[in-house]
């Protein structure tokens, strides 16, 4: 098979990226089911104007997706943190996982990242989701020391890499 081809997404492409959020998240063992109000939180943010939202796909199928955009103080409700990208979600379809897709599209953000002229980028990841810290550390980003509970109630832990950028 092909490996899948990562594009720049559009207003047409955001349910097909929820489906994808949504079938990776709740395929984690104990993994809650997303919840209507999550899904229009994630909807409304890959509508976000500042929004880089990536489609990964094979064929017509879309196997994974990410978002990112200008970091926001006070868990994204506050003001911008000036040169911070916050890479906000990574999802592949659970049968196409260890396939490299995450880490295209995590490649791909963290150069819409430096292009953008940020100087660091940011994540966060279930403090248990082993998959996903493997992925992140290969790509360089090291843990913070942060940790705190996400809207969903599982502890999470933040992640970050320095981008070069200006200063």
């Amino acid at each position: 098979m092909k490996g899948a081809t990562i594009r720049s997404g559009t207003e047409s492409d955001v349910e097909a990226a929820i489906a994808v959020w949504i079938s990776a998240g709740e395929a984690r063992p104990g993994a809650a089911k997303r919840t209507p109000e999550q899904v229009a939180h994630v909807s409304a943010s890959m509508r976000r104007a500042d929004a880089v939202l990536l489609i990964a796909e094979e064929g017509d199928r879309c196997v994974g997706m990410g978002l990112a955009m200008q970091s926001r103080s006070d868990h994204g409700a506050g003001p911008p943190e000036p040169g911070i990208w916050f890479l906000s979600l990574i999802h592949v379809v659970p049968d196409r996982w260890g396939a490299g897709i995450g880490g295209r599209i995590a490649g791909e953000l963290l150069s819409a990242g430096r292009a953008g002229g940020y100087e660091l980028a940011r994540l966060w990841t279930e403090s248990d989701n082993d998959r996903a810290q493997r992925l992140y550390t290969r790509l360089g980003f090291l843990p913070t020391g942060y940790e705190r509970m996400s809207d969903g109630g599982e502890p999470i832990t933040q992640f970050e890499i320095r981008l070069g950028g200006h200063g």
